[in-house]
């Protein structure tokens, strides 16, 4: 897959990483060797990697295809009950987005519509400055401006 580089910071550029490089929001760059940087964690037929270091959603979504995986897609009441028990207390970027038709979020990876919806009351709301979908502390959706560094959730199958 070679080199990708993300200069948020400019703290890429002169990084030893072998594999993809990503800047950190807080300025230092993190290297990604194409491994969950925790470990898989199954359920079912999914196997999450839940990434605890803040990235934008453009990199997560790096990330996540540098391991092979893609950012979360919650399908199921089921899935959303699993993946909240694991997140809670913090925030966490997953693979919707409305930046090619506002208003209307879809998953990224798969092209398909948000069947299943965890919205808090009110969201999406917020137009054009708030692209890509993130689940919040208490498992509630929201829309969120898609270059804030937060954490990501890839999955797979």
């Amino acid at each position: 897959m070679g080199h990708l580089f993300h200069e948020l910071a400019g703290s890429c550029k002169a990084t030893p990483c072998k594999e993809e490089c990503v800047a950190l929001s807080n300025g230092k760059p993190f290297c990604i060797n194409g491994k969950c940087p925790t470990s898989w964690q199954i359920n079912g037929e999914k196997k999450y990697c839940f990434v605890n270091n803040s990235l934008n959603w453009q990199a997560a979504k790096d990330s996540c295809t540098w391991m092979e995986s893609h950012l979360l897609e919650i399908e199921s009441e089921d899935e959303q009950t699993w993946i909240q028990i694991k997140t809670s207390g913090n925030r966490w970027w997953m693979g919707g987005t409305d930046e090619e038709s506002e208003g209307t979020f879809h998953w990224k990876y798969s092209k398909t519509t948000l069947n299943y919806t965890n919205w808090l009351k009110g969201e999406p709301n917020g137009g054009t400055a708030e692209n890509c979908l993130e689940m919040r502390p208490e498992g509630l959706w929201n829309d969120k401006p898609c270059y804030y560094s937060i954490y990501y959730i890839c999955e797979k199958r």
